[in-house]
């Protein structure tokens, strides 16, 4: 027995996988804009003096958006260490009463 045919593709198959990818890219593109522009309005760690944030391009955009989650993360976790600090002091004064 013969393997089964596969169908052939048509030209509206392709006109619409097209369509379909502009889409997905321009909905993609939007995203990395939105986020050039967040990261625009805050401080990434970043020293380096870049004349435009709209030059950014995507890799670059993704690395500063990076490095600000993980300096994020760390301040939270410094500020949780502090605080557990705090109370423990805070426990110690209240048994000296």
């Amino acid at each position: 027995m013969p393997p089964p045919r596969r169908k052939r593709r048509t030209r509206a198959h392709y006109q619409r996988h097209l369509v379909n990818e502009r889409n997905y890219r321009e909905r993609l593109n939007d995203k990395i804009d939105h986020l050039r522009t967040l990261l625009a309005n805050t401080k990434c760690g970043e020293e380096e003096d870049i004349e435009d944030d709209a030059q950014l391009n995507k890799g670059e955009t993704l690395s500063r958006a990076i490095a600000y989650i993980e300096g994020t993360n760390t301040e939270i976790q410094q500020l949780k260490d502090t605080i557990a600090t705090l109370q423990s002091r805070i426990s110690t004064l209240e048994q000296e009463d």
